[in-house]
């Protein structure tokens, strides 16, 4: 019951301690949600950039060799050119994404354009 009578009930004891309980079980609870929410928002963070094509500069140094040699100059290469820059760009592949690049991309750049592993330079 309360002490006193008036429009704050400030010293009343029942409501004064049922109303701190639910501050105190809110607030353990946003801040719960909040712990819970920056670990969410971190995960979302690191799982969406895998879902994105991060290239690496090796990466884009093959693709600029590659459109060198195949688009930038006059003439278009005929049949036996292709076969000889193709075979060119598989042989310098691994210098020119670096070597510690390749560890991380090598295999799925070889999966993805069908080379094997006795086509690539190993150095």
């Amino acid at each position: 019951m309360c002490i006193e009578k008036g429009p704050l009930l400030k010293n009343c004891i029942s409501y004064n301690n049922g109303f701190k309980s639910i501050l105190k079980n809110h607030e353990q609870s946003l801040i719960k949600n909040f712990k819970e929410l920056e670990i969410y928002e971190r995960t979302q963070y690191f799982l969406s950039n895998i879902n994105k094509k991060i290239e690496l500069e090796g990466e884009k140094r093959l693709k600029k060799f590659e459109d060198l040699l195949f688009n930038k100059f006059k003439y278009k290469p005929h049949k036996f050119q292709k076969g000889f820059l193709e075979k060119t760009v598989i042989g310098l592949a691994e210098l020119l994404v670096g070597k510690k690049e390749w560890l991380q991309i090598g295999p799925e750049l070889m999966k993805q354009r069908g080379w094997s592993e006795s086509n690539i330079s190993s150095r």
